[in-house]
């Protein structure tokens, strides 16, 4: 379980422990807190398929004014609704989605579970600037960019040194689960960590047969000799040409032997 709590693919900071605090080692431990990670991100995830009330989808409109109080991007104001503000039109696809991904996470089970903590740890924040957990806005400009600091880091960090209470309050806190989140999608864009059962073996890596147009025989046959298709076409100007009796082009092989 400890393997798994600090395990990725390519990017350490897209392991649990990274957000989390990388320090656990203790089997019950690591599943407590897999446990509180899993409810929280499986509320989130069916916020996605059917909306905070289990019927209707989330509603998501564009708003012309900005709000009276901060200038967040978006905002949820209330179970269902999320609102763009004008700011979030001049973000970056991938801020957008990130900023997207945090409102999402705003009642994923109730009004303050989970939410924007506030700690002494942290700081900075749009309304007050003070204590605020949030993520390093500007550490993300496109998609392969990742989080590795800011509020939510600080955080892990003193979990990871002991303190209970910075724990507690990453687990409740949005910004923690963003950046894991979004980090474990870039470590998953090119590949997907799979687990075999105890003691399976991998099967062995199919390379699969070259195609005809990567025989390597294909360079070295006359064009009349190479059969029609689109190797043939490349190497005659993109029109087929029949052998000397009208006919289709020889089988590959039949002609002359490959030096």
């Amino acid at each position: 379980m400890a393997v798994l709590w600090n395990g990725s693919i390519d990017f350490a900071d897209a392991s649990l422990g990274f957000w989390f605090g990388e320090s656990l080692s203790d089997d019950d431990s690591v599943r407590t807190t897999v446990a509180k990670i899993h409810e929280v991100v499986d509320a989130w995830l069916s916020g996605f398929r059917c909306g905070f009330r289990d019927m209707l989808p989330v509603f998501i409109r564009r708003k012309e004014i900005e709000p009276v109080f901060g200038d967040p991007p978006a905002r949820h104001i209330a179970r269902n609704t999320i609102e763009l503000m004008p700011d979030y039109f001049d973000l970056t696809p991938a801020q957008q989605a990130v900023s997207l991904l945090h409102e999402m996470g705003h009642w994923a089970i109730g009004m303050t579970a989970p939410r924007d903590e506030r700690d002494d740890l942290c700081s900075g924040g749009w309304n007050r600037e003070e204590n605020m957990c949030y993520r390093d806005v500007a550490a993300i400009t496109d998609v392969d960019s990742r989080f590795r600091s800011g509020n939510p880091r600080t955080l892990a960090i003193a979990a990871d040194r002991g303190s209970g209470h910075a724990l507690g309050v990453a687990l409740n806190n949005i910004d923690n689960y963003v950046c894991w989140m979004w980090n474990r999608f870039n470590d998953h864009q090119t590949a997907v960590m799979r687990l075999l059962p105890q003691g399976a073996k991998p099967l062995p890596r199919d390379e699969g047969k070259p195609k005809p147009s990567q025989d390597p025989r294909v360079g070295e046959l006359p064009p009349d000799e190479v059969p029609d298709g689109p190797a043939r076409r490349r190497r005659t100007g993109g029109k087929p040409i029949p052998d000397a009796g009208g006919g289709k082009g020889k089988p590959l092989g039949k002609g002359k032997p490959a030096a």
